[in-house]
């Protein structure tokens, strides 16, 4: 079944490579990362000394890059901005996988959605 539905129609081969915007401060790379509006963010905001690229951050001063947090509370924004190279990071929680997906308005479980079993 699950052969069935990956190899389907909606599903396109990649075609091509996209590319990633690389901006750079100080010759650090500057890593797009977008949070939504949540507490569980507090320890990657601490680290990386606020939202902006800082040389106060965790991530410059141990690993040799930078971070920018924004705030994007919009999944179908996020997974926009990491498609189109303008984020680097594409983070998600199971229950937003349906909010990723573009056929999830397609049926996917071929009729069985909400059906418990053993």
């Amino acid at each position: 079944m699950w052969r069935r539905w990956w190899s389907g129609p909606g599903f396109r081969a990649v075609t091509g490579v996209s590319d990633y915007k690389k901006e750079m401060k100080d010759g650090k790379l500057v890593v797009e990362f977008p949070i939504n509006v949540w507490p569980g963010w507090a320890p990657i905001i601490v680290a990386n000394a606020g939202l902006e690229p800082s040389d106060q951050s965790v991530f410059a001063k141990k690993y040799g890059f930078y971070v920018r947090l924004a705030i994007v509370d919009d999944p179908v924004k996020a997974r926009d901005l990491f498609a189109s190279g303008q984020s680097h990071i594409l983070w998600g929680t199971l229950d937003m996988i349906a909010l990723f997906c573009a056929r999830a308005d397609q049926g996917l479980t071929h009729g069985a959605g909400g059906v418990p079993a053993d």
